[in-house]
């Protein structure tokens, strides 16, 4: 499939959107969620619905630019043996390794010290093999599909890393540095929100005070 078939143009006129009020607009397929469903409920949701050979995660409060160079994401994925690229907001990249400790009883995982990468992909300056990228990314939908997004309730604030830690040995990561999104900052932010993101002391004592769902 050339970048110029009607599949591949759909990959950049079809938006799945989640939001708490009704949007409609042209080439726009809108859900609602039922309140408390978590972060990849939702994702799994909206990746259920792609039926193009790639497709394209952001935050809702991020806009895609000139810079994003959907085009050349979609060639590298194209012409390598990569499932998946991510790009960076603005001039932050911030791609992440991991690295396996342990022995044959207590094993862990842990994020590998800068630079965040493994090395530069060859035949393609400014890309570089890694383990997990930013909540911007173009991937093979197949392969998303294969893994998929845990939608434990307990993963509801940590889903992203959950899923690269899922997809270890099995996609293939990139990031591109020369490719970004711009993040909108400010605007109205749910009470809740900010609660949870940046709970303040007497937040985090009612929180420990929660009992288990869990002995």
């Amino acid at each position: 499939m050339d970048a110029t078939s009607p599949n591949r143009k759909s990959l950049f006129l079809n938006l799945v959107l989640f939001a708490a009020g009704s949007f409609q607009s042209s080439n726009v397929d809108h859900y609602r969620m039922p309140a408390y469903k978590g972060y990849f409920a939702g994702r799994n949701l909206g990746l259920s619905q792609v039926w193009t050979e790639y497709f394209f995660y952001m935050d809702d409060d991020m806009v895609i630019t000139e810079t994003t160079k959907m085009d050349l994401l979609v060639s590298f994925l194209d012409k390598t043996n990569f499932h998946l690229v991510g790009v960076g907001i603005q001039d932050r990249l911030s791609p992440t390794t991991y690295l396996a400790l342990g022995n044959k009883t207590h094993r862990c995982i842990v994020q590998k010290p800068d630079p965040g990468y493994y090395s530069e992909v060859r035949g393609f300056p400014g890309i570089y093999a890694n383990d997990a990228v930013l909540n911007i990314f173009l991937a093979s939908t197949n392969e998303a599909k294969a893994v998929g997004f845990d939608p434990h309730p307990l993963l509801a604030r940590i889903g992203h890393n959950e899923f690269f830690l899922s997809a270890l040995g099995r996609l293939r990561v990139a990031a591109c540095s020369f490719c970004a999104v711009h993040h909108v900052r400010g605007g109205p932010v749910p009470g809740n929100y900010s609660r949870y993101r940046k709970p303040d002391k007497r937040f985090k004592a009612k929180l420990e005070k929660l009992q288990p769902i869990y002995a």
